[in-house]
């Protein structure tokens, strides 16, 4: 690489670092800052990735065309005529399939070119600033659990604006963002890099033992107001890839980092959500006994979003049109000509996009495991877990998210999915960060 090419390298860096916090803070704006301008604010990020997009075609820095690259753009290619081909069949608003198709296919490119070009001091500065913005975050979330629905800190600037129960009238807290999904999908990374920095050698951590332990009583604060199972379920598929990697490194003083503090880390957010926080203790558990009784638990809730695809029975061949069962088309078609906004992915993916959906719900199963593959190799021959701790964080979005259907599932989902595959080439690029004097 020239150092020119270096240059447009770490500008294509600042701007994803650019795009990664837009899709935290633009629901802040949505909801406290500019309240009338929401859907202009939900395309604010996409000027920036067409930048980089331009930046890496103009200095080739482009992402080699690997089987799975060619895959999705030959995907993204197809689904164009596709997606004007029912809208001419069906009949509905052509804003509909430009909008689906940005849902399904704009970031496909911004995976490869992260996982090729961001280095691990770049992963490491990553993480250290979003830990330490769950700092006031956690302060936030904290004040909307201790305040009623109707309070400005929840519903914001919109006296109309839908605010999300857990239990016993209390809010499933959003943070910075709109809804409490986006929020529980915010928590579920932030466990992921706190555990990683946990399991890292002290001389390649991004922080010192100081911040390190306010981060972590931060995001347990976070966990335990959230209100949501799946960020109880992101905690628990983290703690499942810190075990893992505990049989998986070789180097044993990466296994005893694990077998050692994985179970300290356990201990301690258990005894802190209990007795820290026994209100939020008792809205969970009054919470996950609902859904236990009205679902049969949240296991078989997740195991109904993959399984009712074989359920459809009305299945058009070509589809009833790309982005016709999301909130956005709900936005932009008359009352009731939308499929209904169903938050199981791949039951909608194929009533959306047909037989071409079973291709789209394929490609991303081989995105999650090709990126699980390699974050396996990382354990093995380097000792390095953190990309597996991060797949299990963006493994199931990939596989089940609802990446078509939220705007913040959708960046979360692919940005991560490029975050793990540039965490599996650490081994040639990370260098060690100097001490935090926060010690």
């Amino acid at each position: 690489m020239t150092s020119e090419q270096e240059k447009i390298r770490r500008l294509i860096v600042k701007l994803v670092f650019v795009i990664y916090w837009l899709l935290i803070f633009e629901g802040a704006m949505r909801k406290w800052a500019f309240p009338g301008m929401q859907k202009a604010i939900f395309f604010i990020r996409d000027p920036f990735v067409l930048a980089i997009y331009w930046l890496a075609l103009k200095n080739e820095l482009w992402p080699r065309w690997t089987p799975l690259f060619k895959f999705g753009i030959i995907l993204a290619i197809v689904f164009i005529p596709l997606a004007f081909f029912q809208v001419f069949i069906n009949d509905y608003n052509p804003l509909v399939a430009i909008y689906g198709w940005r849902m399904y296919f704009w970031y496909v490119p911004l995976v490869f070119i992260i996982g090729e070009q961001f280095r691990g001091k770049d992963l490491a500065r990553l993480f250290r600033q979003t830990l330490l913005a769950v700092i006031p975050i956690a302060v936030l979330v904290l004040m909307q659990f201790r305040a009623p629905p109707e309070a400005f800190v929840n519903r914001g600037t919109d006296p109309e604006a839908l605010v999300m129960l857990s239990a016993q009238n209390k809010v499933r807290t959003s943070g910075t963002f709109t809804i409490g999904a986006a929020q529980g999908i915010f928590i579920g990374s932030a466990i992921a890099m706190v555990m990683s920095i946990w399991l890292m050698p002290r001389a390649f951590r991004p922080m010192g033992n100081v911040f390190l332990l306010v981060c972590t009583g931060a995001v347990v604060a976070c966990l335990a107001v959230s209100g949501s199972r799946s960020a109880f379920l992101h905690a628990l598929l983290c703690i499942m890839a810190a075990v893992a990697s505990a049989f998986l490194v070789k180097r044993m003083q990466a296994r005893l980092r694990a077998i050692i503090r994985v179970p300290l880390i356990i201990l301690a957010g258990l005894l802190a959500f209990v007795y820290v926080f026994p209100d939020a203790y008792s809205v969970m558990v009054e919470r996950f006994t609902g859904a236990a009784a009205g679902e049969g638990g949240s296991h078989i809730r997740l195991l109904h979003t993959i399984t009712d695809v074989f359920a459809l029975s009305d299945v058009s061949v070509i589809g009833r049109g790309l982005g016709i069962g999301s909130p956005g088309a709900m936005a932009l078609l008359p009352p009731g000509a939308g499929l209904g906004m169903s938050e199981s992915e791949l039951p909608r993916i194929v009533s959306e996009a047909g037989i071409a959906g079973i291709f789209y719900i394929a490609f991303r199963f081989w995105l999650s495991f090709s990126l699980l593959s390699g974050a396996i190799a990382a354990a093995r021959n380097y000792s390095n877990s953190m990309p597996l701790l991060v797949w299990s964080f963006v493994g199931l979005l990939l596989i089940n998210g609802g990446m078509t259907f939220q705007g913040t599932i959708n960046g979360y989902g692919w940005l991560f999915a490029g975050f793990t595959m540039a965490a599996t080439r650490m081994k040639k690029d990370m260098q060690p960060v100097e001490p935090s004097r926060g010690r």
